[in-house]
């Protein structure tokens, strides 16, 4: 299905991540991150259970008060919950010709992402 181009495309995606993943200085970077980041865990835990149980507080205020607001540095953000409309039931209830709903039905641009799957995702 797809020609021998595309084919050497993704292979040479694939290689290009192999070669770095392969690469004793990423690993050992890597290895390192991985240490400071699990002791750096370990030193904002107690903090964080603290500002968890601060955090549930404030927003139970804000979504009663519901407006946003600022307090020693510390923003808290109200939104109010989004509002949808069913456009194309309510046409379709109506009993509008699909060609009319059709018309005004807008689709958005497609996307792609790029990403190396390991052999278990496939």
């Amino acid at each position: 299905m797809w020609n021998s181009k595309v084919s050497q495309m993704f292979e040479g995606y694939r290689q290009a991540y192999d070669s770095m993943e392969a690469d004793p200085a990423i690993k050992r970077a890597r290895q390192a991150i991985e240490q400071y980041q699990a002791s750096l865990e370990k030193l904002k835990a107690p903090y964080r259970e603290k500002m968890a149980e601060t955090e549930a507080e404030i927003v139970e205020v804000i979504l009663v008060q519901r407006e946003s607001l600022t307090l020693h540095g510390v923003y808290a953000r109200y939104a109010r919950g989004r509002v949808s409309r069913s456009w194309k039931s309510i046409a379709t209830d109506m009993q509008a010709p699909q060609e009319l709903i059709d018309e005004h039905t807008k689709v958005g641009k497609p996307s792609v992402s790029v990403k190396v799957v390991m052999e278990d995702e496939t």
